[in-house]
């Protein structure tokens, strides 16, 4: 099985996120990878489901996600042009709870390069794969307090690393949903 690795016998259903992907991959809107498990970011205070926005996806043609390291170049994001539907503010708070490592959050600017027509799909992309390989190069000096060491930064490139949806956790707060791709945990011997 893809992803699999012997001795930890790491599986796609052992992992899954803080939102329910893996009934939603059975119908068919999730690809390959493997979902990093987060805890869902919990404020004091809560909003209603009424006030909860819409998740912002990026998918290149026609398939979730986008990968990191060649997203600020991807031409074929899908809706690039499109307006991303943000509330009236100059930046949001992207909150990142990786595995064995402390919550993390920044801000990331939602203004737009031309204000007069609002903040594209394909800026907003490029901001938020900025602000995440910012991410992955600042924990990757930081050892891992899980156990087993399966989520550890240092084991994950740019490369392996996939922005299928950004979540509105609370109020100014939204979450990433990434995946890693499955082959990037299995050993590799030097060719």
């Amino acid at each position: 099985m893809p992803g699999a690795r012997s001795g930890s016998a790491i599986s796609r259903r052992r992992y899954h996120t803080f939102m329910d992907f893996w009934s939603e991959r059975e119908a068919g809107f999730l690809e390959e990878g493997i979902i990093v498990p987060q805890k869902i970011y919990s404020a004091r205070w809560e909003f209603g489901p009424e006030y909860k926005l819409s998740p912002v996806e990026f998918k290149i043609n026609g398939r979730n996600g986008i990968n990191i390291r060649t997203a600020s170049s991807a031409r074929a994001l899908d809706g690039a042009q499109s307006i991303v539907n943000l509330p009236h503010k100059t930046q949001i708070k992207v909150r990142i709870h990786w595995p064995g490592y402390e919550p993390y959050e920044t801000a990331v600017s939602i203004k737009p390069t031309a204000p007069s027509r609002g903040l594209t799909l394909r800026e907003f992309a490029k901001k938020l794969t900025d602000m995440l390989r910012r991410f992955l190069l600042t924990y990757s000096k930081t050892p891992s307090t899980e156990l087993g060491g399966d989520w550890a930064i240092q084991r994950y490139t740019n490369a392996d690393v996939y922005l299928l949806r950004l979540e509105h956790v609370s109020t100014g707060s939204w979450q990433p949903v990434l995946s890693v791709d499955p082959w990037s945990l299995i050993p590799h011997s030097p060719t």
